[in-house]
Order: structure tokens, then sequence, then C-alpha cells
């Protein structure tokens, strides 16, 4: 298990879903409000899933919930280009959701593969059976940037 706020994926993902949320209080919902509401609901999906895979216990748990998060990135990018297509945003708000949403999906695709790694390297660690002469790390114990933020 590790605290999901002290990781810098959840973050920009978490930033994301904030930044989405403004964008589409600008828009009339009207026409749009399908493709708005999924927007909103896919952008909280990526952050929940960063949240919930970081409970788990094992890192190829955690892996699976990065793989979720980032088909709901995916699927955000989507959404945002159809609502650019149909003239629901604005070229700059577009522009900056097409980075933003860009961005997390690197740093999940990063995230993700540490995270698989370090499960993987400790999975051969047990098999070899140097389990109890090894004194294991966290698998996501180089992840951590600093200390947790002090306010929520």
């Amino acid at each position: 298990m590790f605290p999901f706020r002290r990781l810098v994926a959840w973050r920009r993902a978490h930033a994301l879903v904030l930044h989405v949320h403004e964008v589409v209080e600008r828009v009339s919902r009207g026409r749009y409000l399908s493709l708005i509401d999924q927007m909103c609901r896919c952008s909280m999906s990526i952050a929940a899933n960063i949240a919930e895979g970081s409970g788990q216990v094992s890192g190829m748990q955690f892996a699976r919930y990065l793989t979720i998060a980032l088909g709901s990135a995916r699927e955000l990018d989507y959404h945002v280009l159809l609502a650019r297509d149909l003239g629901v945003f604005s070229s700059s708000d577009y522009a900056r959701l097409d980075a933003r949403v860009d961005e997390v999906c690197r740093v999940l695709v990063v995230l993700r593969r540490r995270v698989v790694e370090r499960a993987s390297a400790r999975t051969r660690t047990i098999r070899s059976g140097q389990a109890g002469a090894v004194n294991l790390p966290s698998p996501l114990s180089h992840l951590s940037p600093g200390p947790p933020p002090t306010s929520r």
C-alpha cells in the first residue's frame, strides 16, 4: 500500500479533473450533455483508479489499476478531440486539455512500467529463495518526490 497523494501521477490526474470541470462549466450543456458528463466521469476515473490501485497489496495489482487509469485517459483524449471537432470547446481550451491529457498519459505509462519492473524483480527474488536474505523496499519507495503535501 502506498499513499496515493504522494504520487506525481495522481497529482497530475487530479489537476486534470479540476481543469476538465473548469472548462466544461463554461460550455452550454444542452446539446452535448452526454459528452460533457462522460468527459467528467472518465477524467475522475483516472485519478480514482490511481488512488484505488495504490491501496492494493501487490505491485501487479497496482499495475492493473494503472492500466485501467490509462484506458480512461485515452478515452478522455478521444472525448476532448470530439468536443473540439463538434465546436464545443474553443481552440485554446482544446490545446490546454489535450496537453494535460497527454502529460497524464505519459506519466501513467512510466509509472506503470516502473511498478511492473519492481513487482517482477520482487517475484524473481522470492522465487529464487532469496526473499529471507534480502530486505526489499516497497515497490513504490523510489517514486515519492518528497514529503507529502501538508494541506489537502
